[in-house]
């Protein structure tokens, strides 16, 4: 029995995508091939489905990293390879995680992963400022909130050191002692 992960392909035609997986004989010569034609749609509609939000850069690639599917471009992307940034990791690791920048030039942390059967690959693009807006939004709030309650601190300690200054000027002073 023949490793099937060698012998599937992918092949990218105006409007349909091809799988084609040859069978062997005892011999290696390739006595049948079976195909499957679905259309391209049918993963972008998978990729639809997840319901992700549309910022977000999904994509289905074959074992070389060329695109299957692919939302956002996918008429533009697929057919082609990943973005040189990610098409690095996608092609020496099973799995991870890795800054790229997207076919579009979006900076984007990328997570993907291999299936084992047959090396095809998902990677999910998140992009970056989607990520760290957020953080850095929460942190100056955060940083405002504790300036304020400085301020208000010092206010406090400022105002009570006035008292104590004022009452020790009211207060009479003590007679020396012979």
């Amino acid at each position: 029995m023949h490793d099937l992960n060698d012998l599937l392909f992918f092949a990218a035609v105006v409007e349909h995508s091809g799988f084609d997986v040859p069978v062997k004989a005892d011999d290696g010569s390739i006595c049948y091939i079976l195909s499957i034609n679905p259309r391209l749609d049918t993963f972008n509609e998978a990729i639809i489905g997840q319901h992700l939000p549309t910022s977000w850069v999904v994509s289905v690639f074959d074992q070389k990293g060329i695109n299957v599917a692919r939302s956002p471009n996918s008429v533009k992307s697929v057919g082609h390879p990943a973005s040189p940034s990610l098409l690095e990791p996608l092609q020496t690791q099973a799995d991870g995680v890795a800054n790229t920048i997207s076919l579009e030039g979006i900076p984007l942390l990328s997570a993907f992963s291999h299936g084992a059967r047959f090396g095809w690959s998902v990677a999910i693009g998140i992009p970056r400022d989607e990520l760290i807006s957020p953080i850095v939004s929460r942190a100056l709030r955060t940083l405002l909130a504790r300036f304020v309650m400085l301020a208000v601190g010092l206010a406090l300690a400022v105002s009570v050191a006035r008292r104590i200054a004022g009452a020790a000027a009211n207060s009479p002073s003590p007679e020396p002692s012979h």
